[in-house]
């Protein structure tokens, strides 16, 4: 079983006035660890406040293809490994999902479901909400 928390912390604030109710959007890219996936759409949100990025993320494999180990999505920015706390979940379907990330700098996070087995088929849904606090 997973741990869902890991220590990474927001690397670069946004530079704009942003208020905590304004979101900001930002197009994820989604891969799989192994193989390939032939085709996704996808969508995110994030607001940047205080020391907090709060995001969304929801996506939808239209060809899963080779796709295998676990899903990989992109954070709307790169991240620094000094900060206590990364926490992310979601769905796919009327299962739940585990989002890990780190440890270190990084740019994406892996999603799996709580079991560590692969999280989508062809035609999944998911849709992934997390933190990241320095």
């Amino acid at each position: 079983v997973q741990t869902c928390a890991l220590p990474i912390s927001v690397g670069k604030k946004y530079d704009g006035d942003v208020s905590a109710n304004e979101f900001i959007s930002y197009t994820p890219t989604i891969r799989a660890s192994s193989g390939t996936i032939t085709s996704y759409t996808s969508s995110g949100y994030y607001k940047y406040y205080g020391n907090t990025l709060e995001f969304y993320v929801v996506a939808t494999i239209t060809n899963n293809g080779t796709g295998a180990g676990s899903l990989i999505a992109s954070l709307p920015f790169a991240t620094l490994s000094t900060s206590p706390s990364f926490t992310a979940y979601g769905v796919s379907g009327s299962k739940s999902l585990c989002a890990t990330a780190g440890p270190g700098a990084v740019t994406e996070f892996s999603i799996n479901l709580y079991d560590s087995t692969y999280p989508v088929a062809t035609g999944s849904v998911i849709t992934i909400t997390g933190t990241v606090v320095r």
